[in-house]
């Protein structure tokens, strides 16, 4: 048997939906909701000037068609960084995000400026259809050493509740302000009945790489400085 604590910090890690169900019997349907408004955190944009960051990582949900009743093609910019709390764990900081209905011309130079803007470590783009081409097109631009193409596995849904644990421990963080803000957390707290989910995908593919042991792992993590105007990038290669 475990004690108070042992068992505290497992209903932390594994969240309270495989809580309930894992361990008092009691499950959360499936079709509620996978994210809550109390779970979001916030930071405030100004103090990440002089941040240092492990690692920059941008994920990519592509869609290629610009007519308004398409899917979206989305991007979430990601900070990692050493909870101040939790020793030994990370926190995931939400730096940016952009969505858009577009053809792949104008998918493609959107995803350039945005990794020259914030070069990131590794970029991870959906192996799809629509996201080999871009796969293709940013490896000749950055090099394929920083290009991850990823496969998901499972559901939307079920990739959500594999994810949802971290924002109930209070690991991830937006923006207090920002223009897009609002809009996406309408989309988290809507998921999965709502209009939209291509952020929510981006967003949970992220996490679902960053929350691994074999990352924080790496041997050689890049360095990452927040400057104003924009992200200055340390790598540590």
């Amino acid at each position: 048997k475990y004690d108070l604590s042992r068992l505290e910090a497992i209903r932390k890690q594994v969240g309270t939906r495989d809580w309930a169900s894992l361990y008092q019997q009691s499950p959360t349907p499936a079709g509620g909701a996978k994210f809550k408004q109390e779970w979001f955190r916030y930071y405030d944009p100004a103090k990440l000037d002089g941040m240092n960051f492990l690692a920059i990582v941008q994920s990519w949900d592509t869609a290629v068609s610009a007519k308004k009743t398409s899917a979206r093609s989305a991007c979430t910019t990601w900070g990692v960084v050493y909870d101040p709390e939790v020793p030994g764990e990370r926190a995931f900081y939400l730096l940016d995000l952009f969505t858009a209905q577009m053809e792949f011309p104008e998918l493609r130079a959107k995803a350039r400026r945005l990794v020259d803007e914030w070069e990131p470590d590794l970029v991870l783009i959906e192996e799809q259809q629509t996201g080999r081409p871009l796969i293709d097109d940013i490896k000749a631009h950055v090099g394929m050493h920083r290009i991850k193409p990823v496969r998901p596995k499972g559901s939307k849904p079920a990739r959500a509740d594999a994810v949802s644990a971290l924002f109930e421990a209070g690991r991830v963080f937006f923006p207090r302000e920002a223009p897009w803000l609002a809009a996406y957390e309408h989309e988290l707290l809507s998921f999965p009945a709502g209009k939209f989910a291509d952020a929510v995908d981006a967003t949970t593919q992220a996490l679902h790489f960053l929350r691994k042991d074999e990352y924080s792992r790496s041997p050689n993590p890049g360095t990452h400085a927040y400057t104003e105007p924009g992200i200055k990038s340390i790598f540590g290669r």
